[in-house]
């Protein structure tokens, strides 16, 4: 369980006082399924597109999981209920940490992410440098009775799965951080 700080300030007898509120958090991992669709590099077949059927992962996953099939994108779709018990002080705050860039140059980099068809984010270049990429947005209002979230995430490595590397390194912890 984590616990959220929140500071407001306020007056007493005219001195201005700040208040430390602790707020308890709760944890709800997206781990799977997720369904992988998979969109071949642009110089491929259309007809190929449409015949690849989505895989099943659970995420967290490893690079080599999402390298597949020379796909340049990816689109990973998982379905989730609406958190029961919510107040209209409630926030729940849709978290994602993952790898940008591992050892062998290989990047995986999140384009997109949209939770019931609207987009929350959209990736326009990523930071020099940057190995991980952290996201964390209040989705309180978007939510639904079912949900869908879409992470469109684009290779632009030249690395294969059978580097050790890649084999190895995790990508994508996803999940909702509730505070009442």
């Amino acid at each position: 369980m984590l616990v959220a700080l929140s500071t407001r300030t306020g007056s007493r007898c005219g001195e201005t006082v700040r208040f430390v509120t602790r707020q308890m958090a709760h944890t709800i991992r997206l781990r799977g399924p997720w369904n992988v669709h998979l969109h071949p590099n642009p110089s491929a077949d259309v007809a190929a597109e449409k015949s690849l059927s989505p895989m099943r992962l659970t995420m967290p996953c490893t690079i080599a999981d999402l390298v597949v099939a020379g796909a340049s994108r990816l689109r990973l779709e998982r379905r989730f209920q609406q958190p029961t018990g919510l107040t209209d002080q409630s926030q729940v705050w849709l978290c994602l940490r993952t790898l940008v860039a591992d050892e062998s140059n290989s990047t995986l980099r999140v384009d997109a992410i949209a939770l019931n068809e609207k987009a929350i984010f959209a990736h326009s270049q990523p930071e020099d440098n940057a190995e991980h990429m952290s996201f964390r947005h209040d989705i309180r209002r978007m939510l639904q009775p079912s949900n869908t979230l879409e992470i469109t995430v684009r290779h632009d490595g030249a690395a294969s799965p059978g580097h050790r590397s890649v084999e190895e390194t995790e990508f994508g912890d996803v999940w909702l951080e509730i505070i009442d």
